[in-house]
């Protein structure tokens, strides 16, 4: 299940676009229209699948979804909710 127009439920989420190389999260919801949906469905991006952040380029990032990797825009970033995994965040 994607979720769009609305935020994840979870007030422990954060943007995408704030996590930092090494870090890894859980997909929580997306913030956007169905164009937004369907794009990060084609991808391989869903809630629930674990992400892990493998560089940042300018204001986007790449992350790893399972033996994906996976470049992302600032834009789509700023959609993206994840949940922090306690393992993956760097620090």
């Amino acid at each position: 299940m994607l979720l769009g127009d609305g935020a994840s439920s979870n007030p422990a989420a954060v943007r995408l676009s704030a996590l930092e190389v090494g870090d890894t999260a859980r997909v929580a919801g997306v913030r956007g229209g169905r164009a937004t949906v369907r794009r990060l469905t084609a991808l391989g991006l869903r809630v629930g699948s674990e992400i892990t952040v493998s560089q940042r380029r300018g204001n986007g990032v790449v992350v790893i979804s399972g033996n994906t990797r996976i470049a992302l825009g600032p834009e789509m970033c700023g959609q993206i909710d994840v949940e922090r995994s306690a393992a993956g965040v760097s620090g």
